[in-house]
């Protein structure tokens, strides 16, 4: 399932798309479902497959990730406390304008 989202560089946004392989909703809850094969993809201490659940969680918006085991039929909620104060939704959009503003600002004060 594509997902488009913006990553900043030196102030200016670049287009990234994402491919995650599902958006999941049980009881109002929205999660991205990464499902992995084999025996090093679906291990969380495994650095590729955690950074791919992070950012999957980041770029979208969900309030959580799954790691699917394919082979063992297992199904995971992976979260990452550290993000917990983070913010989400609109203030995310906030917070990116605030940078973008902030990169622009700085760059125009090194380069006069």
């Amino acid at each position: 399932m594509p997902h488009a989202w913006s990553v900043h560089v030196d102030g200016l946004a670049h287009a990234v798309d994402l491919r995650v392989d599902l958006l999941v909703e049980k009881a109002g809850r929205r999660f991205v479902a990464e499902v992995k094969t084999g025996k090093v993809a679906p291990v969380i201490e495994n650095p590729a497959t955690r950074r791919q659940l992070l950012e999957y969680h980041h770029a979208a918006g969900a309030e959580g990730v799954l790691l699917v085991d394919a082979d063992l039929g297992t199904v995971r909620e992976v979260s990452f406390p550290a993000l917990a104060g983070a913010p989400s939704g609109l203030s995310r959009l906030a917070w990116l304008g605030l940078g973008a503003a902030t990169g622009a600002a700085v760059a125009w004060f090194l380069h006069p």
